[in-house]
């Protein structure tokens, strides 16, 4: 009976494949973050300058999820 022989690049890329995959499932990719400061923009420059006030409690959502800016303005929300 003749040997089973194996392909050692096809056993490497299926190898790294599972790694991959497994490394998705198990939820060690990296979040991404979305950070910002909802303000009123007084001059109407388009742009946050020193002085502007943030506004509190303003709903943002990321298309998924719903949040609040907090006292400052400020949120930070994942992206799905």
């Amino acid at each position: 009976m003749e040997g089973f022989k194996v392909d050692q690049r096809k056993l490497i890329l299926l190898f790294l494949g599972l790694v991959f995959l497994g490394y998705y499932q198990l939820g060690f990719a990296q979040e991404v973050i979305a950070r910002g400061k909802v303000y009123l923009d007084a001059n109407g420059n388009g742009t946050y300058d020193d002085g502007e006030s943030g506004l509190a409690g303003i709903k943002v959502s990321n298309g998924r999820d719903v949040i609040k800016t907090d006292h400052l303005g400020k949120y930070t929300i994942k992206l799905p």
